[in-house]
C-alpha cells in the first residue's frame, strides 16, 4: 500500500509541475501580447558585424532599456517559476526534458509574438533583417536564449547539459545548426547580461 501511495504521489507531483509550467507560459504569453511597443532610438548604436547573429540582436535589445524593462516585467517571473519547480530535482536531464516539452507546446505562439515585438521596436530594421523567414528564425533564437538562459542561471542546467538534451530530443522546429548557434551564444557576455537584466525585475 505504501509503495502504491508513493507512485501516486510521484505521478501527481509530475502532473503538478507540468500544469504549473503550462500556466506560467500561458501567463507570460498574455503579458507579452499586451505590451505596447514603440520603435526604439538606435541612432547612437553602430553595427560593426557584417553577419547577423543572435549576439548582435541581443546587443541591440540591450541598447533599448525600455524594451528590455517591458520584456522583463512580462516574462521575468518565468525564471523564478522554473527555479522553484526544478530546484529540488536531482536529475537535471529530467528537468530539462520537462522544460523542452513545454517549450515545444508554446514555441510557435511565443516566436510569433516576439517577432512582432522586435519588428515594432525597430530591431529588424536596425539590423537590416528584411526577410520574413530570417525574422522568424531570429525571434526563435531569442525565445530559446531566454528559456535556456533561465535554466542555466537557475542552476538546473549547464551549456553542455542543454547541448546533450537537445541532441536527444526534438526542440520545436529549430534546425540543428540554429540550436548549435544558440547554445554557443549562451556562453557570451551579451547573453549573460541580457538574462541577468530580464530576471532582475
Amino acid at each position: 500500500m505504501e509503495n502504491i501511495n508513493k507512485k501516486i504521489y510521484k505521478y501527481l507531483e509530475k502532473d503538478y509541475i507540468n500544469w504549473e509550467l503550462d500556466e506560467a507560459f500561458e501567463t507570460g504569453l498574455k503579458n507579452l501580447k499586451s505590451l505596447k511597443v514603440e520603435e526604439q532610438d538606435f541612432r547612437n548604436y553602430s553595427i560593426n558585424e557584417e553577419a547577423i547573429s543572435i549576439t548582435l540582436i541581443i546587443s541591440l535589445m540591450l541598447a533599448a532599456p525600455s524594451l528590455i524593462e517591458n520584456i522583463a516585467k512580462s516574462i521575468g517571473f518565468l525564471y523564478k517559476k522554473i527555479r522553484k519547480l526544478f530546484g529540488k530535482e536531482t536529475d537535471d536531464s529530467k528537468s530539462l526534458q520537462k522544460l523542452i516539452n513545454i517549450t515545444n507546446k508554446w514555441h510557435h505562439a511565443y516566436i510569433k509574438t516576439i517577432m512582432y515585438i522586435m519588428k515594432m521596436a525597430g530591431i529588424f530594421k536596425k539590423a537590416g533583417v528584411k526577410n520574413k523567414k530570417t525574422q522568424e528564425k531570429t525571434a526563435e533564437a531569442v525565445f530559446y536564449v531566454i528559456i535556456f538562459g533561465f535554466a542555466i542561471h537557475g542552476g538546473i542546467a549547464t551549456v553542455e547539459s542543454i547541448r546533450h538534451a537537445i541532441s536527444h530530443a526534438s526542440v520545436g522546429h529549430a534546425q540543428t545548426a540554429t540550436m548549435e548557434g544558440i547554445i554557443t551564444a549562451l556562453k557570451t557576455k551579451e547573453i549573460k547580461n541580457f538574462i541577468a537584466t530580464v530576471i532582475a525585475s
